[in-house]
């Protein structure tokens, strides 16, 4: 009795929460010239005979590796099965292929994955594709020398580096979502005209004021630290919240932007009850920081 060989290369083993992942690995092998069978193109009718039928009919299994594809019950009979005709992996028949960050236990984490983590997409297509043809692999730019670092220094962090900042294009974003006001929720449905120009954040905004200091609510002790009161016996301090609110509330008001341009303001935090106008303040501010050369840099860095 003759036995029929396999018809395609590759069965894709995946769970749904990654079937953006595993669509992409299939097109990515078809063309490469693989035949492929996936769940999303090549089932029809009953899971468990066409999950059987993909098993039989593909030479190898690509199991899709995350924390959602160890947990599922229905995965485990595909890369399992594979595994049984090739315990010893000499053959290739189970290929892991990790695509998001997961803790592997038992037989599956005794196989050598491939990690497709922090790699942009041609990086992860040339890992993919050297797996599937069994090269090695070896990256193509040389590694920097590890016994630069000398002890205790941090090493710089070998994943993919975040993509520059086009400065010039995150201002004219930043311009448009926060400059321009949008009123529709404070008048009738329809009565602001979409073809007129609406008014700007920069244009009509009018600085509040504020006090330095938070007011005094649930820790009244740590209020009257710094403050130089020698008018309260801190024991007593939790009987006479009303002085204490009567002292926060004569505390000199001072504009906003004064404050946040002292010295002492590089860590701040704004408190306002709702609507008094901390988000606007914000968005104010980040306007103002893009219009000076140099330091709307440093801050965006920052």
């Amino acid at each position: 009795m003759s036995t029929i060989p396999p018809a395609k290369d590759f069965f894709i083993s995946y769970n749904k929460a990654d079937r953006d992942w595993a669509v992409w690995i299939a097109w990515e092998l078809e063309e490469a010239g693989y035949a492929v069978i996936i769940q999303e193109w090549d089932f029809r009718g009953n899971f468990v005979l066409e999950m059987d039928r993909g098993h039989r009919e593909a030479s190898r299994t690509i199991a899709v590796l995350s924390p959602d594809y160890v947990k599922s019950l229905f995965v485990q009979p595909e890369w399992a099965a594979r595994l049984a005709q090739d315990p010893a992996g000499r053959s290739d028949r189970l290929i892991p292929i990790q695509v998001r960050e997961v803790e592997l236990e038992g037989l599956l984490a005794q196989i050598i994955y491939t990690a497709l983590v922090g790699l942009d997409e041609s990086q992860a297509r040339d890992r993919l594709l050297k797996r599937a043809s069994g090269q090695r692999l070896k990256p193509a730019e040389k590694p920097g020398f590890p016994g630069l670092h000398t002890v205790g220094e941090r090493p710089s962090f070998p994943g993919t580096p975040a993509p520059p900042i086009d400065r010039q294009v995150y201002a004219k974003q930043a311009r448009k979502l926060f400059d321009v006001l949008d009123l529709t929720a404070l008048a009738q449905p329809g009565a602001i005209d979409p073809d007129v120009e609406r008014p700007r954040l920069s244009q009509l905004f009018v600085p509040q004021h504020a006090r330095r200091s938070r007011p005094p609510q649930t820790l009244p002790r740590d209020y009257l630290d710094g403050q130089e009161l020698d008018l309260l016996d801190p024991d007593d301090e939790v009987r006479q919240p009303d002085f204490l609110q009567d002292h926060w509330t004569r505390a000199e008001r001072l504009p906003v932007l004064d404050l946040l341009a002292s010295p002492e303001a590089h860590s701040t935090v704004l408190l306002g009850d709702p609507g008094a106008g901390k988000s606007s303040l914000a968005r104010y501010l980040l306007l103002q920081l893009l219009k000076i050369p140099g330091r709307s840099r440093r801050r965006a860095d920052q």
